[in-house]
């Protein structure tokens, strides 16, 4: 028995043994083409992940099959995986150079990637081996176009209309070339051409329907939409078009009616039920605007981008525990959910949790290291983090990978106006303004950064063009109010600041430039008999009448009565603790008076309430300095920098003391450093910087900052002296002389001033 199963087993074994045998020395093309088939089957039922699953196993049978690669190339752009679509149609070419339409879909890539050389050549070996290739002619065009060469674009077109008179994109494309050159008539002609091309072509009839709206002629216009929808009565989505042109036309009773009538003739459509919750969202009538995407969510109920749509809706709403609601359950069935992460990071925001909001952010902009928005919000977050840098390089990326991000360009704006960078802002507002001409807020920025650069006309342009824009909104008028002042023009900008008032009554803005202006013309009295009917006015709102009595302390204290000052400044304090102004304004006061101790203790009374205010902690840093006390200033600096570790006025102060006090010589030279970095043109800065130099015996780099602070306080003789040491340390006493020479015939009291003298004294005796 034990041998008839031996042999049995062995028997058995034989034969599975041939059969595997013979199943792996199948024909590998046999194989490849079982699988190309029903990779082809998936493709054409537009099954493409299975179909990509197929192909892949075609080519690992054969790797060097060219129809495999090619197909998985197309299952991929179906997809959208536009990197491996890539890939393979380079292998695909790799194996066959003949392969034409890989070549010009990889000449695609390349045009849309701006690598326009390489683009021209694939389109030229296309056309080497089919001149009338209409394909390659396109892409020809598009090299063209993006070479800056329209003209000749044009001629290539004029080619393909000849090669196929019924061509509507080519006619369409030498439109849009001629609209672009302002050659209007050419372009209507081409674009009534690509009718005649094709008379039921909706795609067409919009495209001339555009032409007309961009040209204002409206009624032609509206009778090209109407003849797209008569000639394609099935084609719902014209109606949403037409609805569109009427909300662009601000007609929003047409618009709606448009929109419902195409709800009405779609009933078992999602896409025409979410037009109309979109429309209700633009007019902020929520209600309406969910009730409509609910619908749509009742036809596909598992459909999560519906979900994301009305949890959108709910946060716009202000309805925060809906909008988690629902994006919890997205996150559930799909925690990869790209919308449902956006509106989770968005709704973080929103609550101002800041970190957990920058933590999604972040990993989506690590999973998905090109979406613009993703990085716009990430520019937000930083922005309310004080993160300056961060927010501006998020901000960056946001219009690098999406160029017509405007808000993300006006944030750039801001930015670089504030760092006092316009050239680098008026790059970005150049950008809205050609995409969005009626901007207000680009156009008050492009005028705040003509006054940085002082050109004073062209922001006094840019202003009056913002008042056209939006004649009811005070903005414009009050910097113009200010531009005025600034140039001594009074009455213009009396009458400027009134019109601002009549705009919003409770401007605090222009009320103080009001007294401003007052005072600017020695009209005291005036000011205050203003202010004191401001406070009468106000006295049911004791925060605004604070903000008025602070203001008119600080104008008693301007003609120094000093007592009715203090009465003002205490009495804005009893309506209004929370008030900061009148605390600075009573420091102030108390050290005109020499009262130091007081002003120490209104500083400390203002630090109780914002530990966190960097203005009130580097006054006290000022008085302590002032007053010798050179351990509570550097424990103050030091603070500053905890809070603020960019902050560039406490890292040079801080510098200063050190130097001073011969400490610490390289943690000395690397503040000033970022204090120079920070504030490049500051002289002060610059005066530090030199000094740190000195101390580490970098003599040339030390003159170099020297002579660019005495350039431009060619009287301060603290600079003058540092200069002049500098010069010495360098061996250049010439120079030496001058410059100390320079600072001790200047009259007035510094700190180095024997210094100086005795500097000079031993250069002089080396000399004899």
């Amino acid at each position: 028995m034990r041998l008839f199963c031996g042999r049995y087993c062995q028997t058995v074994f034989f034969i599975l043994l041939m059969l595997f045998v013979l199943s792996c020395s199948s024909d590998p093309a046999e194989k490849r083409a079982k699988h190309m088939k029903r990779g082809d089957d998936y493709f054409e039922k537009q099954e493409f992940k299975k179909a990509i699953i197929e192909y892949k196993n075609a080519i690992q049978a054969e790797p060097k099959f060219v129809q495999g690669h090619y197909h998985l190339a197309q299952a991929y752009l179906k997809t959208a995986q536009p990197k491996q679509a890539f890939g393979e149609l380079a292998r695909t070419v790799d194996l066959d150079p003949d392969n034409l339409d890989a070549q010009l879909k990889l000449g695609q890539f390349y045009l849309v990637g701006k690598k326009t050389q390489e683009a021209a050549e694939k389109a030229d070996f296309v056309l080497e081996k089919e001149a009338k290739n209409i394909d390659a002619l396109f892409l020809k065009m598009g090299v063209l176009l993006q070479e800056g060469k329209p003209s000749e674009a044009a001629e290539v077109l004029k080619e393909v209309t000849l090669l196929d008179q019924k061509n509507v994109r080519a006619y369409i494309s030498l439109a849009r070339i001629a609209g672009s050159q302002r050659r209007f008539d050419e372009a209507k002609h081409y674009l009534t051409e690509a009718v005649a091309a094709s008379p039921k072509d909706p795609a067409v009839r919009l495209e001339l329907a555009r032409f007309y709206e961009h040209r204002g002629d409206f009624d032609e216009a509206l009778r090209e939409f109407e003849n797209a929808i008569a000639k394609n009565p099935e084609d719902i989505a014209l109606l949403g078009q037409l609805g569109n042109f009427y909300l662009r036309r601000g007609d929003s009773k047409a618009s709606e009616d448009t929109y419902l009538k195409m709800a009405e003739r779609s009933p078992d459509r999602v896409g025409s039920k979410m037009t109309l919750g979109a429309f209700y969202a633009s007019q902020k009538k929520w209600q309406q605007a969910i009730e409509w995407m609910q619908k749509a969510q009742e036809l596909q109920p598992e459909n999560l981008e519906i979900q994301n749509a009305i949890a959108s809706l709910y946060m716009d709403s202000g309805k925060p525990e809906e909008t988690q609601r629902l994006i919890d359950v997205v996150l559930k069935k799909d925690d990869s959910n790209l919308r449902a992460r956006l509106l989770k990071a968005r709704l973080l925001f929103r609550k101002k949790q800041l970190p957990g909001a920058a933590d999604v952010l972040e990993a989506i902009v690590r999973d998905h290291p090109n979406h613009s928005g993703a990085y716009y919000y990430l520019g937000l977050v930083y922005l309310a983090s004080k993160e300056h840098n961060k927010a501006k390089g998020a901000l960056l990326k946001a219009v690098e990978y999406n160029p017509g991000n405007l808000n993300a360009r006006i944030f750039l704006a801001e930015a670089f106006v504030a760092e006092r960078a316009p050239d680098l802002a008026l790059e970005h507002i150049k950008v809205v303004l050609a995409r969005d001409p009626r901007h207000f807020r680009a156009h008050l920025l492009r005028a705040n950064a003509y006054l940085l650069k002082r050109d004073f006309k062209k922001a006094r342009n840019a202003y009056l063009h913002a008042t056209e824009i939006r004649p009811e909104d005070p903005a414009a008028y009050y910097q113009l109010a200010q531009l005025d002042r600034h140039e001594r023009r009074y009455g213009e900008a009396m009458k400027l600041l009134d019109k601002v008032l009549t705009l919003k009554p409770d401007h605090i803005g222009a009320m103080a430039a009001k007294v401003s202006l007052l005072m600017a013309q020695e009209q005291t009295a005036k000011a205050v008999s203003f202010l004191d009917d401001k406070i009468r006015q106000n006295e049911k709102k004791p925060k605004l009448a604070a903000i008025f009595l602070e203001m008119k302390g600080s104008v008693l204290f301007s003609r120094k009565d000093y007592r009715q000052s203090e009465i003002a400044f205490k009495k804005a304090l009893e309506l209004n603790s929370d008030l900061v102004a009148p605390y600075l304004s009573l420091a102030r006061l108390y050290l005109a008076r020499n009262e130091t101790a007081k002003a120490i203790a209104q500083y400390q009374e203002i630090l109780e309430k914002r530990p966190r205010f960097i203005q009130a902690r580097m006054a006290l840093g000022a008085i302590y300095d002032a007053e010798g006390n050179t351990a509570n200033a550097r424990r103050t600096y030091e603070k500053v920098l905890e809070i603020d570790p960019s902050f560039a006025p406490a890292a040079n102060n801080l510098a200063w003391l050190l130097l001073q006090q011969g400490q610490d010589p390289d943690r000395a030279l690397n503040l000033a450093k970022k204090a120079k970095a920070r504030l490049p043109d500051d002289p002060s800065v610059s005066d530090t910087l030199g000094l740190a130099f000195i101390v580490k015996g970098l003599y040339a780099s030390a003159i170099s900052e020297l002579s660019d602070a005495a350039e431009k306080m060619p009287r301060n003789p603290t600079i003058l002296y540092h200069l002049g040491l500098a010069h010495w340390k360098n061996n250049e006493a010439d120079q030496a002389v001058e410059a100390l020479n320079t600072a001790l015939e200047i009259e007035h009291p510094f700190a180095e001033r024997e210094a100086a003298g005795n500097l000079l004294a031993e250069i002089k005796a080396s000399e004899s």
